[in-house]
Formats: C-alpha cells, sequence, structure tokens
C-alpha cells in the first residue's frame, strides 16, 4: 500500500485543491490517512479506484451530439455552421 500525499492526488485527478475536497473528501470517495500532525495522505489505489470509475463511466456515456459553431463575421454571434471546410464555402 503506497500513499500519496494531497498534492500527489490532485495532480493524478486533474483537479484542484477545492474540487479535491468538496468530490472526493466530503462525499467519502476518498478518506485522508493522518501521517503527521500536519501531513495527511491518500492511498493510491483508491485513487486508482477512482480513476477508473471516470475512465468506464466516460466509456458508457453517449456521444454528445454538439452541433459545430462558427462566429458570423458581421455581428460576432455564433451560429450553426455546416461541416464544410474553409475551401469549400470560398468556392
Amino acid at each position: 500500500m503506497r500513499l500519496l500525499r494531497k498534492k500527489e492526488a490532485q495532480a493524478r485527478l486533474g483537479v484542484g485543491k477545492t474540487h479535491f475536497y468538496d468530490t472526493y473528501i466530503k462525499t467519502g470517495r476518498l478518506r485522508l490517512v493522518p501521517i503527521s500532525e500536519r501531513i495527511e495522505c491518500v492511498v493510491e489505489e483508491d485513487v486508482d479506484a477512482v480513476i477508473a470509475e471516470k475512465i468506464a463511466a466516460s466509456e458508457t456515456a453517449a456521444p454528445s451530439s454538439r452541433i459545430p459553431q462558427a462566429r458570423d463575421s458581421t455581428s460576432g454571434r455564433f451560429v450553426e455552421s455546416s461541416r464544410k471546410s474553409t475551401k469549400e464555402i470560398r468556392t
């Protein structure tokens, strides 16, 4: 069993301090293990399990149905665009 410092765990999860506490510590998905009076760590296997959950969730999620957008040159607003390249539009 290997212990990760909080900053290491945050870096591996790709989140900041606030999101780390709100999403993982307060909800009980990860628990802090006190090492000394000032140092708390997280079990590496728990962090790996959370990462595996995130990967599994992303693989089962439906693909995004985002419509490509482009800026209108006159108004500056986003408008729906076709998937044509700029070369096809100019000809």
